[in-house]
């Protein structure tokens, strides 16, 4: 599925791997946001979440 929308997207497919895991803190485009926003026909709260770091 990944390559897929990495295909779609033009979002890299291994930002996207990235992406899918919280723990590795990845940075990301406001472009890559916007695309996939567009791909999966959602708003970006829709896409991700805030989680905040462990005190």
């Amino acid at each position: 599925m990944l390559e897929e929308v990495a295909e779609q997207t033009e979002v890299n497919r291994t930002s996207l791997s990235k992406m899918q895991n919280p723990a590795m803190r990845h940075s990301t485009t406001t472009n890559a946001i916007d695309s996939l926003c567009k791909y999966f026909g959602c708003r970006v709260d829709e896409l991700m979440v805030y989680v905040p770091d462990e005190e």
